[in-house]
């Protein structure tokens, strides 16, 4: 579940508030970031 929310654009920030993680690193542990959102997060950024 964690994974489709950032999947869906929710800020990693945002996904370790929602699933009440005090540190960034055991929100990581739980998303698995995709080769495809990490190209679609660089070209949205790269339209500046």
């Amino acid at each position: 579940m964690l994974t489709n929310l950032a999947e869906h654009g929710m800020a990693i920030q945002e996904v370790q508030r929602y699933a009440g993680h005090k540190d960034i690193s055991t929100t990581m542990i739980y998303v698995e970031v995709s080769e495809q959102s990490v190209i679609r997060d660089f070209k949205r950024c790269a339209n500046f």
